[in-house]
């Protein structure tokens, strides 16, 4: 009876180690679009060509993946769909309802969180911001966080695009960096929820992860979440990271980078970006120089002299703090498996080929 009793806590103990693993799939910028949908006029031609001969293939190994690993969830980081290049109204509606039908039947069972991005809205016409993050994204969100299995305080609404909830040992934080204006930003309201979700996270005594559209640091000019008022944004920077948050996961830039931050105090980041799911063909990981060659020429008409010289400063000021960044222009998505708070993080390629990893302890 007493072997009975010890292999029964020996099962016990197993089942309670195995469920605190977690694993995970991210998939950076989609910009899916339809034909059927919208006319192939300017920019939406590349996106309705890239989703018309590739999407599906890629989507078909993705599930695949999924399967060996038995990932949990996947996680899609902004730019679900291509809203921005769209024309009118129910255009960007049907292509974004014909997405989340493909994803639900491609990925059936599977919770598949969507943060929003730039491109998942019109910049010029605000409406199609309330059409996506509030009468689809978030409705999509709630249903799929409910999903998970393990989750707990929970914090999503049905019209809000941010959004967390705490598994074992992890807290996950979701933003919405993109305001209605467009401009990559937080806004006050979302601060100080975040300033909370940290609070929370002290109390329960889990570490956080945030998930973003646009990236935390700068990679280039184009699109970082303190564009916006920087000098306050970026105080607002190292107060996360003085609050704990050390891995952030991000899309935007359409190429992978894997880079490392060390603040004055002692305080690291690490920051990956999940490249555009349609990139190069081609299968390479090089060191960057985290530098001024990431501007733009002087002679490229992107921005007025006063915007440069400010975003240059910015750049130069997380410079010298980044010790080192990994940079891929290749196609591929990213694995993320925690066990016993140790985090691998694995670069694909569509092709199968593991590119770069990167192994966290999370404690």
């Amino acid at each position: 009876m007493k072997k009975i009793a010890a292999l029964l806590l020996f099962c016990v103990i197993t089942a309670a180690v195995n469920a605190e693993d977690i694993n995970f799939t991210i998939l950076g910028d989609i910009h899916y679009a339809r034909d059927e949908y919208t006319k192939r006029v300017g920019t939406i031609a590349y996106y309705i060509e890239n989703t018309n001969k590739y999407y599906d293939s890629k989507m078909s190994v993705i599930s695949s993946e999924l399967k060996k690993k038995r990932s949990g969830c996947i996680v899609q980081l902004g730019d679900f769909v291509e809203g921005m290049a769209l024309k009118d109204a129910s255009a960007a509606e049907n292509i974004f309802v014909n997405h989340l039908s493909y994803i639900k039947t491609k990925f059936d069972g599977i919770p598949y969180l969507v943060v929003l991005g730039n491109h998942d809205k019109d910049s010029f016409k605000p409406v199609l911001y309330d059409v996506y993050a509030k009468k689809y994204l978030t409705e999509w969100n709630y249903q799929q966080v409910n999903k998970i299995a393990g989750a707990a305080d929970l914090d999503v609404e049905k019209n809000r695009a941010y959004f967390a909830f705490i598994l074992n040992k992890l807290q996950f934080v979701f933003i919405d960096s993109i305001d209605p204006d467009w401009t990559p930003k937080i806004s006050d309201e979302q601060q100080n929820w975040i300033t909370k979700r940290l609070k929370l996270g002290r109390v329960r005594n889990v570490k956080t992860l945030l998930f973003t559209h646009a990236p935390v640091i700068p990679l280039n000019l184009y699109g970082h979440l303190f564009m916006a008022s920087p000098e306050k944004n970026r105080a607002f920077f190292f107060s996360i990271l003085k609050a704990g948050i050390n891995t952030v996961f991000c899309a935007h830039s359409h190429y992978y980078y894997n880079l490392t931050y060390f603040d004055m105090n002692g305080n690291v980041l690490k920051q990956i970006c999940a490249p555009y799911i349609f990139m190069s063909k081609t299968e390479k990981v090089s060191v960057l120089n985290y530098d001024e060659s990431l501007l733009p020429p002087k002679n490229q008409k992107v921005m007025d002299n006063d915007t440069r010289e400010s975003l240059r400063r910015q750049i130069e000021g997380y410079s010298k703090n980044v010790k080192s960044c990994m940079f891929s222009e290749t196609a591929g998505y990213i694995n993320v498996s925690i066990s016993e708070m140790k985090m691998k993080v694995d670069f694909m390629a569509f092709s199968g080929n593991l590119l770069h990893s990167t192994n966290m302890d999370l404690r």
